[in-house]
């Protein structure tokens, strides 16, 4: 029950207190309180028609943020959406810097994102969850945040909003929380609305395109084949060509009661016919030819009978009933054979004056019989269907071209350097304060390859290399290059970890324990071989991509020039380390002492033998398999602050 003022009972005690004289006055921070609160709702209510107005999701996220930032009195605030296809969270908006992407199971955010929970710290530095890498990489310095998931109208997390640094104090109140909740759920209403206008606008967009390029042939024939072009539009609709001829085979056997078809293309860069679909139905009669049928390539040539004659031609071949004629062509004889063919129709479909296919139809439930208007029909209908099928195998090319060249890019370059490549066209240069490099080299190169044929040799040194590059995978360290028979790799970069120093010492025991390998096996064939010598360094260095036409992802320092001192100044079959790197592994490994050693252009360095792991942390008798504690050692260094 509310008084004549329109105020809760209970609230006037509160609100008011009697002085001295008896006189009722108001509460000093009570009222101050109620006019911060009704300042907050007064700012909520006019954010709320700025949010709602707005249908661009740019737009929309920029003003939540701004809105946000002022209202909750904080340095900078964030709001990350989840793109469930990359399990990522993603914001365009993160005052302070540019897009920002991070694995959905990391951070604070991805904790929210994950659990639903809200989070509000204190002091970022003392919570497990929160990473310093942004920090690290910009100055800034976080301090308190408070973090809480973004809804759906469904009750489904879309996306987390945080504020940073409250600037009127030193954390966030409980004030702060309800009134970003609110935020948090107008947000999530527009976001959704946003998003919905955003899909509509892209769908009537493409749309429009595909209308406008597909008009012209629709209006020629639209009152004679408006069934056919309604499901042209459909299929035109889609990319995929396995949807597209599921989507033809299942229009031909309701329209035309054919349940057998054949979808055959014609690949012009290997000059020959190849089977790319089969109906179901015709799969079910094949039997023992079903596999010699489905991987049938034969040349764009005579050889191949009918289906040659069809393609040159370009005319369209009914076979009511099957002359009881002998037949030359393999072809002709595999399709009559596991088709059992009572009656057969090949069309062929063409773009621009080019055959680029054959559409072949026959009927499994019962002979086809097929009049001259259902003849005329189903021409009329590959004529609507070819450039569909056509557009679909380029886009199933250039599919796979890009799969190749993205294969070949990240062959040559980092995962993350290759896609902020792809992305930007460029890559930023990166200064990063501790790698560990390592350098390998075969002693005796010069003199066993004079004795091998180029041939022998670079049978040699790939398989040799290859097998390098998958023990640098396995161990987390990135391949850089090999020039001649020296091999070059570095732990740490371009992800940033603690563990890089222990992962290189890994690499290297792994590396040796393949060559020794190697040499035993030559050595019983009575066959000479390299003796591979390492070194490893950890040290400051930059990084980044070199090359126009040609890529390359490189680092320059001293602390390059030192691990390759390192590797020169090793023996053969020994690895050796810097004191630097010595610093930073001895936990975990042993090590010999070999003082101060003079190195070319750099003086005296510490350096060390590193001999094996540790005996207390092994599971073999050479120390060169890590154990159960020295996995444990090793998770702890994984997440050292």
């Amino acid at each position: 029950m509310l008084n004549r003022s329109g105020t809760h009972p209970s609230a006037l005690p509160q609100l008011l207190q009697r002085d001295p004289s008896g006189r009722m006055t108001i509460r000093s921070s009570v009222l101050q309180q109620l006019v911060s609160e009704s300042s907050n709702l007064s700012r909520l209510v006019g954010a709320t028609q700025s949010i709602m107005a707005e249908l661009d999701l740019d737009a929309l996220l920029g003003v939540i943020m701004n809105t946000v930032t002022e209202v909750m009195h904080a340095d900078r605030s964030t709001l990350f959406l989840i793109d469930r296809n990359r399990q990522e969270l993603w914001s365009r908006v993160a005052q302070g810097s540019d897009e920002i992407r991070i694995k959905l199971s990391e951070g604070i955010s991805g904790f929210v994102a994950t659990t639903g929970e809200t989070v509000n710290i204190v002091d970022a530095y003392q919570d497990d969850r929160f990473s310093r890498d942004y920090d690290l990489r910009t100055g800034y310095r976080t301090r308190s945040i408070l973090c809480m998931p973004i809804h759906d109208q469904s009750g489904a997390i879309i996306g987390t909003i945080q504020v940073l640094n409250k600037l009127d104090g030193d954390r966030f109140t409980e004030t702060d929380v309800q009134l970003l909740a609110a935020f948090a759920s107008l947000a999530g209403i527009s976001l959704v609305n946003a998003r919905a206008f955003d899909e509509l606008r892209k769908a009537r967009d493409f749309l429009e395109i595909r209308v406008e390029e597909r008009t012209r042939d629709l209006e020629e024939s639209r009152q004679e084949i408006q069934k056919l072009n309604e499901f042209t539009l459909k299929i035109n609709a889609l990319s995929e060509l396995d949807e597209i001829v599921s989507e033809v085979f299942g229009f031909i056997d309701e329209n035309f009661d054919i349940d057998g078809t054949m979808l055959i293309l014609a690949n012009f860069d290997n000059g020959e016919f190849v089977v790319s679909h089969l109906s179901e139905s015709l799969q079910q009669v094949m039997g023992e030819h079903l596999d010699r049928l489905k991987s049938l390539r034969t040349p764009l040539s005579p050889d191949a009978g009918t289906l040659w004659k069809v393609y040159a031609s370009k005319k369209r071949l009914y076979l009511s009933r099957i002359p009881e004629v002998e037949i030359h062509s393999e072809v002709d004889r595999l399709f009559y054979e596991a088709l059992d063919l009572k009656a057969f129709l090949m069309v062929p479909l063409i773009i621009r004056g080019e055959t680029i296919g054959i559409a072949c139809f026959t009927s499994v439930r019962k002979r086809m019989k097929l009049s001259l208007d259902e003849l005329d029909s189903i021409g009329r209908f590959c004529n609507q269907i070819a450039g569909a099928v056509y557009n679909s195998s380029l886009y199933e090319q250039v599919k796979q071209e890009r799969a190749r060249a993205e294969s070949l890019l990240l062959s040559i370059l980092p995962e993350q350097v290759a896609t902020e490549l792809k992305q930007k066209g460029s890559v930023t240069p990166a200064s990063i304060g501790s790698v560990s490099v390592l350098f390998t080299d075969f002693v005796g190169f010069t003199g066993i390859a004079e004795r091998m044929s180029p041939w022998e040799l670079i049978r040699e040194l790939d398989g040799c290399f290859s097998q390098f590059d998958e023990i640098c995978r396995r161990n987390g360290l990135e391949k850089l290059k090999t020039i001649g028979d020296a091999y070059m790799a570095a732990g740490g970069l371009p992800i940033l970890n603690h563990t890089h120093p222990v992962d290189a010492c890994l690499t290297a025991l792994e590396l040796l324990t393949f060559m020794e390998g190697l040499q035993e096996i030559k050595d019983q064939m009575g066959h000479n071989f390299w003796r591979l010598r390492i070194g490893v360094h950890t040290g400051p260095v930059t990084a980044g991509v070199i090359g126009k036409a040609k890529f390359a992802y490189d680092i320059w320092g001293d602390a390059v020039n030192i691990a390759s001192r390192m590797e020169s100044s090793s023996d053969p079959n020994r690895i050796n380390i810097s004191g630097a790197t010595h610093e930073l592994v001895k936990e975990f490994f042993v090590c010999e002492y070999r003082g101060k050693v003079a190195a070319k252009n750099k003086g005296e360095l510490d350096m060390y033998f590193l001999n094996r792991i540790r005996p207390e942390l092994c599971e073999d008798e050479n120390g060169r398999v890590p154990g159960e504690e020295f996995r444990k050692l090793y998770r702890k260094l994984q997440i050292a602050v």
